[in-house]
Protein backbone atom coordinates (compact mmCIF):
# COMPACT_ATOMS: atom_id res chain seq x y z
CA UNK A 1 0.00 0.00 0.00
CA UNK A 2 1.63 3.28 -1.07
CA UNK A 3 -0.50 5.54 1.99
CA UNK A 4 -0.72 9.34 0.49
CA UNK A 5 -1.95 11.88 3.19
CA UNK A 6 -3.66 15.13 1.34
CA UNK A 7 -3.91 17.55 4.30
CA UNK A 8 -2.16 19.91 4.97
CA UNK A 9 -0.09 19.37 1.97
CA UNK A 10 -0.16 16.04 -0.58
CA UNK A 11 2.61 13.71 0.70
CA UNK A 12 3.47 9.76 0.49
CA UNK A 13 4.05 7.66 3.54
CA UNK A 14 7.36 5.50 3.11
CA UNK A 15 8.99 3.63 5.82
CA UNK A 16 11.96 2.17 6.97
CA UNK A 17 12.46 -1.49 7.54
CA UNK A 18 14.23 -2.40 10.64
CA UNK A 19 17.92 -3.12 11.15
CA UNK A 20 17.10 -6.36 12.76
CA UNK A 21 15.75 -8.51 9.20
CA UNK A 22 16.84 -11.23 8.09
CA UNK A 23 15.83 -9.23 3.99
CA UNK A 24 15.84 -6.03 3.02
CA UNK A 25 17.32 -4.51 6.56
CA UNK A 26 17.75 -0.87 6.80
CA UNK A 27 15.90 -0.19 3.41
CA UNK A 28 13.07 1.86 2.33
CA UNK A 29 9.65 1.18 1.23
CA UNK A 30 5.92 0.69 1.38
CA UNK A 31 3.67 -1.52 3.94
CA UNK A 32 2.72 -4.72 2.41
CA UNK A 33 3.36 -8.05 2.55
CA UNK A 34 1.79 -11.28 1.14
CA UNK A 35 -1.62 -11.98 0.93
CA UNK A 36 -3.42 -14.99 3.12
CA UNK A 37 -4.92 -17.95 0.92
CA UNK A 38 -7.71 -16.62 -0.87
CA UNK A 39 -7.61 -13.14 0.22
CA UNK A 40 -7.94 -10.21 -2.35
CA UNK A 41 -4.81 -8.06 -3.01
CA UNK A 42 -6.53 -4.85 -1.85
CA UNK A 43 -7.29 -6.78 1.20
CA UNK A 44 -4.28 -7.68 1.87
CA UNK A 45 -2.74 -4.02 1.45
CA UNK A 46 -5.38 -2.74 3.68
CA UNK A 47 -4.22 -5.43 6.22
CA UNK A 48 -0.72 -5.23 6.06
CA UNK A 49 -1.21 -1.29 6.22
CA UNK A 50 -3.00 -2.13 9.64
CA UNK A 51 -0.42 -4.75 11.15
CA UNK A 52 2.74 -2.38 10.22
CA UNK A 53 1.30 1.48 10.76
CA UNK A 54 -1.87 0.74 12.76
CA UNK A 55 -4.55 2.39 10.34
CA UNK A 56 -7.54 0.60 10.05
CA UNK A 57 -9.41 -0.20 6.94
CA UNK A 58 -12.04 2.77 7.47
CA UNK A 59 -9.40 5.41 7.19
CA UNK A 60 -8.04 4.53 4.18
CA UNK A 61 -9.89 4.80 0.76
CA UNK A 62 -8.13 2.59 -2.29
CA UNK A 63 -7.85 4.48 -5.22
CA UNK A 64 -6.77 2.25 -7.25
CA UNK A 65 -3.91 -0.37 -8.21
CA UNK A 66 -0.57 0.75 -9.88
CA UNK A 67 1.02 -1.27 -12.82
CA UNK A 68 2.30 -4.78 -11.01
CA UNK A 69 5.90 -4.52 -10.24
CA UNK A 70 8.08 -8.18 -10.57
CA UNK A 71 11.41 -8.18 -8.30
CA UNK A 72 14.71 -8.57 -9.86
CA UNK A 73 14.83 -12.31 -8.23
CA UNK A 74 11.61 -13.39 -9.91
CA UNK A 75 9.98 -14.79 -6.87
CA UNK A 76 7.58 -12.41 -6.46
CA UNK A 77 5.21 -9.75 -8.24
CA UNK A 78 4.53 -6.54 -6.06
CA UNK A 79 0.98 -5.33 -6.83
CA UNK A 80 0.70 -1.46 -5.56
CA UNK A 81 -2.07 0.32 -4.47
CA UNK A 82 -2.73 3.67 -3.53
CA UNK A 83 -4.47 4.27 -0.41
CA UNK A 84 -6.12 8.15 1.11
CA UNK A 85 -5.71 8.26 4.94
CA UNK A 86 -8.65 10.20 6.25
CA UNK A 87 -7.47 13.12 8.42
CA UNK A 88 -8.33 11.58 11.44
CA UNK A 89 -5.87 8.31 10.66
CA UNK A 90 -2.85 8.89 12.73
CA UNK A 91 -0.16 6.41 11.44
CA UNK A 92 2.65 4.52 13.95
CA UNK A 93 4.76 2.55 13.86
CA UNK A 94 3.45 -0.93 15.18
CA UNK A 95 5.99 -3.42 13.44
CA UNK A 96 8.95 -5.32 14.64
CA UNK A 97 9.37 -4.82 10.61
CA UNK A 98 9.62 -0.86 10.97
CA UNK A 99 11.79 1.59 12.30
CA UNK A 100 10.34 4.85 11.12
CA UNK A 101 8.24 6.54 8.83
CA UNK A 102 9.32 9.42 6.69
CA UNK A 103 6.86 11.44 4.83
CA UNK A 104 7.16 12.52 1.67
CA UNK A 105 5.72 15.84 0.14
CA UNK A 106 4.90 15.30 -3.12
CA UNK A 107 4.87 18.79 -4.61
CA UNK A 108 8.58 20.11 -4.83
CA UNK A 109 8.78 16.32 -7.36
CA UNK A 110 6.92 18.57 -9.69
CA UNK A 111 8.52 21.49 -9.21
CA UNK A 112 11.65 19.87 -9.54
CA UNK A 113 12.87 21.30 -5.78
CA UNK A 114 13.21 17.78 -4.99
CA UNK A 115 15.02 15.59 -8.01
CA UNK A 116 14.28 12.29 -9.16
CA UNK A 117 17.57 10.40 -10.00
CA UNK A 118 18.08 7.31 -12.11
CA UNK A 119 20.97 4.87 -12.72
CA UNK A 120 21.10 2.64 -15.89
CA UNK A 121 21.05 -0.94 -15.63
CA UNK A 122 20.25 -3.69 -17.22
CA UNK A 123 16.97 -6.33 -16.97
CA UNK A 124 17.46 -9.73 -18.81
CA UNK A 125 20.23 -8.04 -20.91
CA UNK A 126 17.63 -4.81 -22.14
CA UNK A 127 19.21 -1.45 -20.60
CA UNK A 128 17.01 0.21 -18.37
CA UNK A 129 16.94 3.75 -16.28
CA UNK A 130 16.35 2.60 -12.74
CA UNK A 131 14.21 5.52 -10.91
CA UNK A 132 15.38 6.00 -7.40
CA UNK A 133 14.72 9.09 -4.76
CA UNK A 134 17.20 10.03 -1.83
CA UNK A 135 16.19 11.81 1.10
CA UNK A 136 18.87 12.94 2.95
CA UNK A 137 21.02 10.22 3.80
CA UNK A 138 18.71 7.33 3.03
CA UNK A 139 17.67 5.89 -0.44
CA UNK A 140 14.47 4.29 -2.66
CA UNK A 141 15.62 2.53 -4.54
CA UNK A 142 14.09 -0.48 -6.24
CA UNK A 143 10.82 -1.89 -6.85
CA UNK A 144 9.90 0.78 -4.24
CA UNK A 145 11.28 3.62 -6.27
CA UNK A 146 9.60 2.31 -9.46
CA UNK A 147 6.16 2.56 -7.64
CA UNK A 148 7.14 5.45 -5.66
CA UNK A 149 7.53 6.63 -9.35
CA UNK A 150 4.72 5.38 -11.47
CA UNK A 151 2.73 7.33 -9.34
CA UNK A 152 4.30 10.97 -9.32
CA UNK A 153 4.21 10.77 -12.74
CA UNK A 154 0.74 9.42 -12.90
CA UNK A 155 -0.13 13.14 -10.70
CA UNK A 156 2.29 15.26 -13.00
CA UNK A 157 0.22 13.79 -16.02
CA UNK A 158 -3.10 14.41 -14.67
CA UNK A 159 -1.94 17.57 -13.53
CA UNK A 160 -0.32 18.60 -16.66
CA UNK A 161 2.90 18.97 -15.56
CA UNK A 162 6.38 17.75 -16.72
CA UNK A 163 8.38 15.97 -14.69
CA UNK A 164 12.43 17.05 -14.63
CA UNK A 165 14.66 14.88 -15.89
CA UNK A 166 16.02 12.20 -14.11
CA UNK A 167 19.75 13.35 -12.18
CA UNK A 168 21.39 10.23 -13.70
CA UNK A 169 23.79 8.79 -11.52
CA UNK A 170 27.09 6.78 -12.42
CA UNK A 171 26.91 5.05 -8.85
CA UNK A 172 25.01 2.08 -7.79
CA UNK A 173 22.13 3.73 -5.30
CA UNK A 174 22.02 0.37 -3.31
CA UNK A 175 26.19 0.58 -3.36
CA UNK A 176 27.40 -3.04 -2.79
CA UNK A 177 24.55 -4.15 -0.82
CA UNK A 178 23.31 -6.39 -3.70
CA UNK A 179 25.84 -7.89 -6.48
CA UNK A 180 25.92 -7.21 -10.41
Amino acid sequence: MVPVRLTPVARVLVVVRALTLADHAGELGFPGGKPEPGELLSNAATRELGEELAVGSGEVEILGALTPIPVVTGKYLITPFVGVLSEGAAPRIVSPELDQIIEVPLTPFFTGSTRIFGFYTDHRGDPFLLPHFRFGERVLFGASAVILFELIARLAHQLGVALPELVVEAERPWGTRYPP
